[in-house]
């Protein structure tokens, strides 16, 4: 949702007793955002980037996935892949 400053009285109600927080505000507009998921608030904080790879195998028309060991999707079954570290080269990432 984008506010702009002539909606603080709204934007007080939204982010003190409807949960909504806060994304970005540049100039006399502000955005905040509500997370309906169940699972932790993956909206990462403005003008933050974060870089990740994944790798697709297939083979004899099987395609491999792994089982999350960890975090809010642990149980769960992906694509082999990860986030890279600071310096990492984003083939090895995946």
């Amino acid at each position: 949702m984008e506010l702009t400053t002539e909606h603080l009285p709204i934007l007080d109600i939204c982010t003190n007793k409807l949960n909504f927080k806060i994304h970005q505000g540049l100039g006399k507009k502000i955005v905040i955002y509500k997370w309906l998921s169940p699972y932790s608030d993956l909206v990462t904080p403005y003008s933050m980037f974060i870089i990740a790879a994944g790798a697709l195998v297939i083979k004899d028309e099987k395609v491999l996935v792994v089982k999350e060991k960890g975090g809010q999707r642990k149980g769960y079954y992906g694509i082999p892949g990860g986030r890279a570290e600071r310096g990492e080269l984003i083939a090895h990432c995946a």
